[in-house]
């Protein structure tokens, strides 16, 4: 069962484009490495989600608000995660 309200829309919006930039950044980006890393967490967290929405209980009885929280938790976190680390990067980087 795939939910196809507006808000699940915009969380598989959020999802297809964190694989666009995690695509885009192994290919063109100085650090493959890291991109790599990205890329298996976000493998593993869509992974489980796919076995969430899989199963019809989870969105029984107001439930699927909780498994849209979730969906959106594990993106807001890796982007923020992703964001702190180039912000960390460009400071050691800063010369004067």
């Amino acid at each position: 069962m795939i939910p196809t309200s507006q808000d699940f829309c915009f969380v598989y919006g959020c999802y297809i484009v964190t694989f666009l930039l995690i695509l885009i950044g192994y290919k063109f980006g100085k650090i493959r490495k890291t991109y790599l890393y990205h890329l298996v967490f976000y493998l593993m967290y869509t992974i489980l989600m796919v076995f969430i929405y899989m199963d019809e209980d989870n969105f029984g009885g107001g439930a699927s608000l909780v498994v849209l929280f979730y969906s959106g938790l594990f993106i807001v976190i890796h982007w923020s995660v992703f964001f702190l680390i180039e912000i960390v990067n460009a400071i050691r980087n800063f010369k004067i």
